[in-house]
């Protein structure tokens, strides 16, 4: 019986993140999946340097061959056939995956803007989840808080200082505003980690407006002069707009919230510079601000 014309089928990666077919590996749990075969009791499988494996469904997950670090650049191939009737099929044709790690870290919220706070009191506390989204555990270090205000800041619990986060993991830091004196406050929480960069989470205290959520342009546009909008802030009275255009000349427009079309901090803001853009990739923030200082880009 000619199982190559009979049973003939396609082969996927099933994973989150962006692994395809012939891709790179970057995530932590990964299974290859197939279609169903008719008539197919089980299927084998067959990884580089591995065993040929009899699977009775259609995904076999892969991720303690690929989560080794020996494994680093490394480019590897897979395929599959069914057993019909107790008869293999052809195997398919061969598929790549090219293993590379990483240590990556992500932090929820980014940027925090606490309410205005009575001097001698403290807000409510505020979570931030520290997030490992690489593929290699992450070592992170004394987490701190630094900036012009920092004193006015207080962190009360870390379960993240000096802690191995695995892939997929996540630890908390919560903090409080605690001012001394009235006004607008500033500070950054840093937290160090064997990632490539140090994070670093804007806050903002004391009634400075929170960050402007940017809603368009975003992606590939079809004019030289758009316009640039993104959702009100509340307690922001002026949004200060900076665009860097594809020659990394950067321009930068201040408004009023009514300027801007949000005059009571509601709803969505919008403004057209009279400016056109150069082909190319651009990007754009905004900038909050009221009487008592700057806000959070």
């Amino acid at each position: 019986q000619d199982y190559q014309n009979n049973h003939s089928y396609d082969l996927y990666m099933s994973v989150s993140g962006n692994l395809t077919n012939n891709g790179v590996w970057r995530n932590y749990r990964t299974s290859v999946t197939w279609p169903t075969v008719t008539g197919a009791s089980h299927y084998e499988f067959d990884l580089t340097n591995q065993d040929i494996v009899q699977v009775t469904g259609t995904s076999y997950e892969i991720s303690d061959y690929l989560h080794n670090a020996e494994l680093q650049d490394t480019t590897h191939y897979w395929k599959v056939r069914a057993i019909v009737g107790g008869t293999p099929t052809d195997w398919t044709e061969l598929k790549s995956i090219t293993v590379h790690y990483h240590v990556a870290i992500q932090a929820r919220p980014m940027t925090y803007a606490f309410d205005i706070v009575e001097v001698g009191e403290q807000s409510p506390a505020q979570a931030f989840t520290i997030a490992n989204v690489g593929n290699l555990n992450l070592d992170i270090g004394a987490i701190t808080l630094t900036g012009t205000n920092a004193a006015e800041f207080s962190i009360t619990s870390d379960n993240c200082t000096n802690q191995v986060i695995t892939p997929t993991n996540t630890c908390t830091v919560e903090l409080v505003f605690a001012p001394n004196t009235t006004g607008g406050k500033n500070a950054s929480l840093l937290i160090p980690s064997n990632a490539p960069e140090t994070l670093e989470i804007a806050l903002v205290g004391g009634g400075l407006p929170g960050q402007a959520e940017l809603i368009a342009p975003s992606g590939t546009i079809n004019t030289n002069q758009p316009t640039y909008t993104w959702r009100a802030v509340d307690t922001a009275t002026q949004y200060l707009l900076k665009v860097t255009d594809a020659s990394s000349q950067t321009t930068q427009w201040q408004y009023t919230a009514s300027e801007a079309a949000c005059p009571e901090g509601t709803g969505t803001c919008a403004v057209t510079p009279n400016i056109s853009l150069p082909t190319g990739d651009a990007h754009w923030q905004v900038q909050t601000a009221n009487e008592l200082g700057n806000g959070l880009w």
